[in-house]
C-alpha cells in the first residue's frame, strides 16, 4: 500500500496535460521508473464526491442534541414513570 501511495503521489505532481477521451472523461500517461502510470479524472464524479464529503463534514460539525430525536419525556403522575 505504501508503493502505490508513492506512485499516486508522483503521478499526480509530475507535469503533463490530461487528454479529454470522452465527455466526462480526461486521462493523464506518466512514465515512473520505466513504467507507464495512467491517471483518470471525471470531473461529474469528482463534485459529487466533493458535496459528499461537505455533507459528511456539517453534519460532524453539529452538535449531538441537534441530531438526537426530538422524544418528550413526561411523568405520567398515574403510574410514576416516564410515557412517550
Amino acid at each position: 500500500m505504501h508503493r502505490q501511495r508513492e506512485v499516486s503521489k508522483r503521478v499526480l505532481g509530475e507535469a503533463g496535460r490530461y487528454h479529454e477521451v470522452a465527455e466526462n472523461l480526461r486521462v493523464k500517461q506518466v512514465w515512473i521508473e520505466g513504467r507507464r502510470q495512467i491517471m483518470c479524472h471525471s470531473p461529474q464524479e469528482a463534485a459529487k464526491d466533493e458535496a459528499g464529503r461537505k455533507a459528511i463534514e456539517e453534519a460532524a460539525v453539529q452538535p449531538a442534541s441537534a441530531m438526537a430525536p426530538k422524544i418528550p419525556h413526561v411523568l405520567n403522575p398515574i403510574h410514576n414513570s416516564l410515557s412517550f
